[in-house]
């Protein structure tokens, strides 16, 4: 996957002033190939923004503000960094306890596997308060 960074235009102007409304340090925004399966999607890294480039052909311009305020507020709160954070934690915990207990890991494999899907949906925050007025 390549991501073409937005130098200069519209849209690229409209995230890093929607940035600025919100209190997020962004530097880049870029745009992601679709590619084959024609994905339609946007992501908040560190200090940055992407957006699929398929996404401006479905949503008008006030979704894709909805959309940016999501990822920006993604990158404000760190999402990226605390879901990899806790699901390394979960894994690591999982290993240990099932290498340490490995006699019973037969039995305990139906937790294991529910506090692996628990770990993917843990993180949830109401970022309605940080969408940017006009």
């Amino acid at each position: 996957m390549k991501l073409n960074r937005l130098k200069s235009g519209e849209l690229r102007n409209r995230a890093l002033k929607m940035s600025g409304h919100m209190g997020v340090a962004i530097s880049r925004v870029y745009i992601v190939p679709a590619g084959k399966g024609h994905l339609t999607n946007a992501y908040g890294l560190s200090n940055a923004i992407g957006l699929t480039d398929s996404l401006g052909q479905h949503l008008s311009k006030t979704q894709m503000d909805y959309v940016m305020a999501h990822e920006l507020a993604h990158v404000k709160l760190r999402h990226g960094r605390k879901d990899f954070l806790l699901v390394l934690t979960i894994y690591s915990a999982l290993v240990l306890i099932l290498f340490r207990f490995s006699q019973h890991a037969m039995a305990l494999q139906p937790v294991a596997e529910l506090l692996v899907l628990w770990s993917q949906f843990t993180i949830c925050h109401d970022v309605s308060n940080m969408l940017p007025t006009e």
